[in-house]
């Protein structure tokens, strides 16, 4: 069976956005010279070139059967942002220094630890992300998953990166080029409530339930599942509140575990992003983590359809989140690299990723309990008719 439309699409942006980024950085560097005006020209050139290549290739006569023209466009145009950042990460780690003149004439600020993990995430996780997002919109396929996890992953990007910039050591160097985040603060939230809107009719946790099924559902609690579960997320919570009083240099004596024995001084990176990340999930996850313990615990056995994309955004953000850390953390711009204790470091943040990855699952499968068979190993409410 031969490859579908989008698929053929999705390969095509994906190897045309591979070779212009280094394309572009070549003439940025040699024509620009260091001037900011002329490697924006020069970026500007090659990004509208394969652009229009992009569009006479992959997408003319081309139908968003999912989503809209519009934003397969906007995913189509970013896979070269993605990998431009791909470039980045490798000018960062000193592996090939092609777009080192952005990290002086662009954003400075990603010029530190942790910005190599935001770089290295940006152009592996999203931009495989992005090429999913255009095969399935000109297929018309299913990808709301998709959609949730990437808006956990980019905003949640945003929500550390943005403070940490204009608060950090690179606070006095922000440039126009920064203003290439902005369409992301919001536009991820639109792009999913338009997939929600398109494909609720698909997914059987946005069915509603009637009081008499709620009545037989009560007694499909299943314990065994739930309170492993319920107890990990304690732990989670507990990590994540201690790191945040760690951030801020708490004296009691509880905190300094956090410090010496987990994320080390590295915790306050001038760079202000590893501040910012205690802080964001002290705000935003383990609100969330709170509201999950209830559901599982005091719940009636299944979870809305609400519940279920908010654990799925959560993930992403977490996953987006925990391996810019440890990326940062082992990256030899970290003075403190030696100073970190692999075992426990690596429990504390691989396991924030597999606790919040655990509690989407859960999710899943307490709001559609037909999904993968799972019901037989764990027992879920019963399958629901679509209304």
């Amino acid at each position: 069976m031969g490859l579908s439309s989008g698929t053929v699409s999705a390969l095509i942006v994906g190897i045309i956005s591979a070779i212009a980024a280094p394309l572009a950085g070549i003439i940025a560097r040699d024509y620009g010279q260091g001037d900011e005006n002329k490697i924006a020209i020069g970026s500007a050139g090659v990004c509208i070139a394969s652009t229009i290549l992009i569009y006479l290739l992959a997408l003319r006569g081309k139908t968003a059967k999912r989503g809209s023209t519009g934003y397969l466009v906007f995913f189509a145009f970013f896979t070269f942002a993605c990998m431009c950042d791909l470039w980045l990460g490798l000018a960062i780690d000193n592996i090939n220094p092609l777009f080192s003149f952005y990290l002086v004439n662009g954003e400075p600020y990603l010029n530190t630890a942790h910005g190599s993990g935001l770089n290295w995430w940006d152009a592996t996780a999203h931009f495989l992300l992005y090429l999913r997002f255009i095969q399935a919109m000109i297929d018309g396929s299913d990808h709301l998953y998709a959609a949730l996890y990437w808006t956990g992953s980019i905003c949640g990007s945003l929500i550390i990166m943005v403070p940490a910039v204009f608060t950090g050591q690179h606070s006095g160097e922000v440039k126009a080029s920064f203003l290439l985040n902005l369409p992301f603060i919001l536009l991820p939230l639109f792009y999913c409530r338009l997939i929600i809107n398109q494909e609720s009719g698909n997914h059987l946790h946005m069915a509603s339930y009637t009081k008499e099924e709620e009545e037989k559902l009560k007694d499909n609690k299943n314990y065994i599942r739930d309170i492993p579960i319920a107890c990990a997320i304690l732990g989670m919570i507990s990590i994540y509140m201690l790191r945040f009083f760690a951030a801020f240099k708490s004296k009691w004596s509880i905190v300094e575990p956090i410090i010496n024995e987990v994320d080390t001084l590295y915790l306050y990176d001038p760079s202000n992003y590893l501040l910012m990340h205690g802080v964001v999930q002290f705000f935003y996850v383990v609100p969330l983590y709170f509201l999950f313990l209830e559901k599982i615990i005091l719940g009636k056995g299944y979870v809305s359809g609400t519940i279920l994309n908010v654990a799925i955004v959560n993930f992403g953000h977490v996953c987006q989140a925990e391996f810019s850390f440890m990326k940062g953390a082992f990256h030899p711009m970290n003075k403190y690299g030696n100073l970190i204790k692999h075992d426990r470091f690596l429990t504390a943040h691989v396991g924030a990723i597999v606790i919040s990855g655990l509690v989407a699952w859960h999710c899943l499968v307490c709001s559609n309990p037909s999904i993968g068979g799972l019901h037989i190993l764990f027992p879920s409410p019963q399958k629901v008719k679509k209304r």
